[in-house]
């Protein structure tokens, strides 16, 4: 900016380059569902009878139900328990996606517009001039210097990450 009152003659040299190297950021959220599950399995206990039953075991009342037994890690159903069904009772979410990253701005016009006044309150124009990579003359009681409003980032593909991983496998085992 030439000083208010300086109507003299000045040399004025930009250079877009500073414009050049503008840059954006990416923004976003990871925004993730909560895991759903395919199937719901209702089971419901109940506590043994007093007493040695004829085998030595436990008693148990009479189940309206089938009777099912369960266990957890790498199991598999005893014979005379010939339905199957694995549970999951948790999970660890690792689920994420990659970072969200922009390439630069497409303008590809980074030009300023250079304007100098005759008064100090930047209100009577006297010339204007777009620059390029110039230097000239310019004359005015005050200068203004309008740079581009860098605008056109392009947002690069954002791609999923990891998995929903069960926690807790639990075998229930039920008889037919």
């Amino acid at each position: 900016v030439i000083p208010p009152g300086n109507p003299g003659l000045g040399l004025a040299n930009f250079n877009n380059s500073d414009f050049s190297q503008a840059a954006c950021e990416g923004q976003g959220s990871v925004e993730l569902t909560p895991p759903t599950y395919v199937d719901e399995l209702r089971l419901c206990g109940a506590a043994a009878i007093d007493g040695v039953c004829e085998d030595g075991g436990s008693c148990m009342p009479p189940s309206q139900g089938p009777l099912c037994i369960y266990g957890t890690g790498q199991l598999e159903c005893p014979a005379g328990w010939p339905v199957e069904h694995a549970i999951v009772v948790g999970v660890d979410d690792q689920r994420s996606c990659t970072e969200c990253t922009c390439e630069g701005p497409t303008s590809p016009s980074c030009k300023s517009n250079i304007t100098t006044y005759d008064d100090d309150a930047c209100g009577m124009v006297k010339n204007m001039r777009e620059t390029g990579q110039s230097c000239g003359p310019m004359s005015g009681a005050s200068l203004m210097v309008e740079s581009p409003e860098i605008t056109g980032c392009t947002a690069n593909a954002v791609q999923p990450t990891g998995e929903a991983l069960p926690l807790d496998d639990v075998l229930v085992c039920c008889q037919g």
